[in-house]
């Protein structure tokens, strides 16, 4: 299984890569819980470059992800003039042979993770662990988000927004990976 990767005009075949790369099962379960987490989301703007690493004496450990932006949350019909709205919206990289949000299942993502080297018993433990527990964190933060003394001039806007990210990619992609 190969991953495809485009990056600033160059294609990159990170199943290919791995081949010569040496990958820690700890660092594989963060790969896939960072592109989990992304596609939980609906990030279509994860790319390498959003990817850091630690270089330590041991190795080098994937860094904590960052950059994490809800692209889907933009991409409803009453915000977007022209372009794909969602879930007709574009991965940052194909998963197996999806290249939609609209298009992935639970199957892409584990060959994802079969072509990071990570054991199918592992890969299934930390999806099933991010996907069951999307939603209940998705509301947790609307409700920090409820309890914190925020502008007035920008509460109405930002709740919206959270609303959107609970209820346009986090439901759907959610009831997709299951």
């Amino acid at each position: 299984v190969s991953v495809t990767i485009a990056a600033a005009g160059a294609t990159y075949v990170l199943g290919d890569n791995l081949e010569s790369a040496t990958i820690s099962s700890f660092a594989a379960v963060n790969l896939l819980g960072n592109s989990s987490d992304n596609v939980l989301i609906g990030n279509g703007d994860a790319h390498l470059k959003n990817l850091s690493l630690f270089a330590g004496k041991e190795g080098y450990s994937l860094a904590p992800h960052y950059d994490l932006i809800s692209t889907a949350a933009w991409a409803r019909p009453e915000l977007v003039s022209h372009g794909s709205t969602w879930p007709d919206v574009e991965l940052s990289f194909p998963l197996g042979d999806a290249t939609t949000f609209r298009q992935l299942r639970r199957e892409h993502l584990l060959q994802f993770a079969e072509a990071l080297g990570l054991p199918q018993s592992a890969a299934l433990r930390e999806l099933n662990r991010l996907v069951s527990g999307v939603a209940l964190a998705a509301d947790q933060v609307m409700l920090e988000f409820e309890s914190k003394k925020v502008p007035s001039a920008m509460r109405g806007g930002q709740l919206r927004m959270l609303r959107a990210i609970r209820h346009l990619p986090v439901s759907s992609m959610q009831k997709q990976l299951v």
